[in-house]
């Protein structure tokens, strides 16, 4: 999900049938995806840092999780929605279980 974007557009022609495209690149850089990972180590740090948090208790709200996103893998990869419907599907489902989880 990082490296060199590119992004093509294309408009209808008039009735001569040409349309006119465009073309552009974007270089997306590895480190706009940190910001998604400070949930989880909130979460982990809440987990390792509480001491009543250091039980095999707490420590099971990650089977869920990894449940949820597997089936979501599934899922993803049967429908192949468009990316941005796939990352805003993710992202929702990533604010649900974070809040379900902590």
């Amino acid at each position: 999900m990082f490296g060199k974007l590119r992004i093509e557009a294309w408009q209808d022609g008039d009735e001569d049938g040409f349309g006119k495209r465009g073309i552009a690149f974007y270089d997306w850089p590895w480190y706009n995806h940190l910001s998604s990972l400070a949930l989880w180590v909130l979460v982990i740090l809440l987990l390792v840092l509480i001491r009543k948090n250091r039980c095999r208790q707490a420590w099971l709200i990650w089977l869920p999780v990894l449940i949820i996103y597997g089936i979501w893998g599934i899922v993803r990869q049967i429908l192949s929605p468009p990316s941005s419907t796939s990352e805003n599907f993710t992202l929702l489902i990533t604010l649900i279980i974070l809040s379900l989880a902590s």
